[in-house]
């Protein structure tokens, strides 16, 4: 029975909290989600970026160096440019 309550004042709080959002602090809130945007503007200029750089990095190999262990570097650069993707 304490669970229920415990339940119902969790949710009545809830729903108070998105009232104040929705009618008091609607201001702030679309500045928070002005901030959000722009930040995650900055990260995904930011990894298209580095992307780049390892790119470039990679392709610079095939004029300075050759070998097995240049074909692994290359390789591990790629990689780490991929995983920038999941980011």
């Amino acid at each position: 029975m304490s669970n229920a309550l415990s339940e119902n004042m969790d949710g009545r709080k809830t729903m108070q909290k998105h009232l104040i959002s929705s009618t008091t602090a609607t201001e702030i809130t679309d500045e928070r989600d002005d901030l959000k945007n722009e930040m995650k503007k900055d990260l995904n200029q930011l990894i298209d970026v580095l992307q780049d750089h390892c790119k470039n990095y990679a392709n610079s190999f095939n004029e300075v160096a050759k070998g097995d262990w240049v074909d692994k570097a290359q390789k591990e650069i790629r990689q780490i440019s991929n995983r920038l993707d999941s980011v």
